[in-house]
């Protein structure tokens, strides 16, 4: 991202919080699986992905974007 030389700082602050906005551990857990789809046989990837996606819904993240939905908010996650 290009910023002002005289705004970067709160340009920075900005992208930190939209970034910040879809932190949850199964947005990272995505990431992971990103980074090692490539490198990753299909069953090997296949496992992974269900093991993670366990993880993830039985995490306090999920539990708290479900109740955001409901409540329509946006989630804070820990």
């Amino acid at each position: 991202h290009l910023v002002g030389e005289d705004s970067y700082e709160a340009e920075f602050a900005e992208w930190v919080a939209e970034y910040g906005k879809t932190n949850s551990e199964g947005c990272r857990y995505s990431k992971q699986m990103l980074l090692e789809c490539f490198d990753t046989g299909f069953d090997a990837f296949f496992a992974k992905y269900l093991d993670l996606q366990g993880k993830a819904t039985a995490s306090a993240d999920f539990t708290e974007a479900m109740n955001a939905y409901r409540e329509d908010r946006p989630p804070v996650w820990r």
